[in-house]
This record gives structure tokens, sequence and C-alpha cells, in this order.
């Protein structure tokens, strides 16, 4: 079930890369966790217009890019 919901979410979004440059600018962040710094870092690489997490706290210093739990993405986009 988990592994067929994974499809039907693929077909939703897009996976993006991850390169050096957005490893060293999280290395460098000021950012407590380097996994958030990470996914940080490659979203405003990639240009996402939005970062989905479960811990928008986590996010506080993010700047240019519209960061939003699930339940917050779905009310706003899924109809």
């Amino acid at each position: 079930m988990v592994k067929e919901r994974l499809v039907e979410l693929s077909g939703l979004i897009q996976i993006v890369n991850t390169t050096h440059d957005s490893a060293i600018k999280a290395l460098n962040a000021d950012f407590s966790d380097f996994e958030d710094a990470m996914q940080y870092y490659t979203a405003l690489e990639n240009k996402c217009a939005f970062l989905i997490t479960r811990n928008t706290k986590d996010f506080k210093k993010a700047k240019n890019i519209r960061v939003l739990t699930s339940s917050q993405f779905c009310k706003l986009f899924v109809k």
C-alpha cells in the first residue's frame, strides 16, 4: 500500500537533485539541523515554490521560499 501511494505521489511532485554547492551552504548555515538546511538550500537552488514539512518551526530562518505543512498545502491547493 505504501508503495502505491508513493507512486501516486510521484505523479504530483518533482524530485530534484542536490548539489555540492547546496551542501556547502547547508554546512555553513545558521540552521540547528543539517538535514533541514540541506532541504532548504536544495529547494532554493531548484527554485521550488514551497518547502513542505511536518516541522515548520525548524525553518523559521527560511527566506525566499514558503514553508508549509502538508495540511496547509492541501487546504490551499488540493480541491
